[in-house]
């Protein structure tokens, strides 16, 4: 089995990232916080726990401040509900 079909099988939210594509629109919320909007710019696996997660770099479009520069922010995968797909 090659590393990629391993990665799919036992990661967290490694099936959840194909989903996922560079340029789509997502949103997610943090416990604390209200919800944040942006456009993925990476998606990549770290290992935490002796396997891999899935996590998304993204560009934040709203944030809840007004008015703040573009930030991005590193998001696990399973966080993220997909609003619009890249053409």
């Amino acid at each position: 089995m090659d590393v990629l079909r391993m990665i799919r099988k036992k990661g967290l939210g490694c099936s959840l990232a194909a989903k996922f594509r560079i340029g789509d629109l997502v949103a997610w919320k943090d416990l604390s916080e209200a919800t944040k909007a942006g456009i993925v710019k990476d998606i990549y696996y770290k290992e935490q726990g002796g396997r891999p997660v899935a996590y998304a770099r993204v560009f934040l479009v709203k944030d809840g401040k007004k008015n703040g520069p573009l930030r991005e922010e590193e998001v696990i995968i399973i966080k993220l509900k997909l609003l619009s797909e890249r053409n």
